[in-house]
């Protein structure tokens, strides 16, 4: 995969049900490095709006069961039939066990073309997710989400030994929690990360798409 910025929008209220739709109109008029890509998380309630946006749409959650009866789960299939792209696993607010992210990341590259990203907090956690060889490894550490200090500012050992360790899986690396500005992605980069995860920073922001624009010129910068 290419660089990326992730826009994870949660399930803030201003980012959730009719007001998605605003949102991704808005995350289309900005301007995408070349080589990067801009990726919308989305609620699976809202992953009906995938097919309505030229950007890339991931859900936030997916389940390693497929048709059947499974009340309640989210199943790849209906996610990629839906026009997503992928779909974001263990996420620090939607924690899954080890062996469930396995069988999730197993199912969903057998039963789809879907891309899978998983989460962890941290070094040894990214480590042993690696070993599953889902599409790529974001970590966040959770103590940083939703603060005023970038990862790669505050932690900039957990990026260049995230990378170190997931790098004999092929395994691509990204990074989030509190990144906001384009120096916070300009850096994460410089210590190796292939993309960046972000939240309440651009859904949160009185301008979404400026900051979203401002993170995505961290990557253009570079190049």
């Amino acid at each position: 995969m290419n660089n990326a910025l992730i826009i994870n929008l949660k399930a803030y209220k201003q980012a959730t049900g009719n007001a998605t739709s605003h949102l991704l109109d808005l995350f289309e008029t900005v301007t995408v490095p070349d080589q990067t890509r801009l990726i919308i998380a989305v609620n699976p309630v809202d992953t009906r709006l995938a097919a309505a946006t030229s950007l890339p749409v991931y859900a936030q959650h997916g389940d390693a069961d497929g048709y059947g009866s499974h009340t309640g789960h989210v199943i790849a299939e209906s996610l990629e039939e839906l026009g997503c792209d992928g779909v974001l696993l263990n996420h620090s607010e939607r924690q899954l066990s080890e062996e469930a992210v396995k069988e999730t990341v197993q199912r969903v590259q057998a039963a789809t073309e879907l891309n899978t990203v998983v989460c962890a907090q941290s070094v040894d956690e990214a480590a042993n997710m690696a070993r599953f060889k889902p599409d790529v490894i974001g970590i966040e550490p959770p103590e940083l989400i939703g603060g005023q200090t970038s990862v790669s500012t505050a932690k900039p050992e957990l990026i260049e030994d995230g990378v170190e360790a997931t790098k004999d899986y092929n395994v691509p690396l990204y990074c989030g929690a509190g990144v906001k500005t384009t120096e916070d992605v300009r850096h994460a980069v410089e210590l190796g990360a292939e993309g960046v995860l972000v939240a309440s920073g651009v859904v949160k922001a009185d301008n979404p798409a400026r900051a979203a624009q401002n993170l995505l010129d961290g990557f253009s910068s570079e190049r």
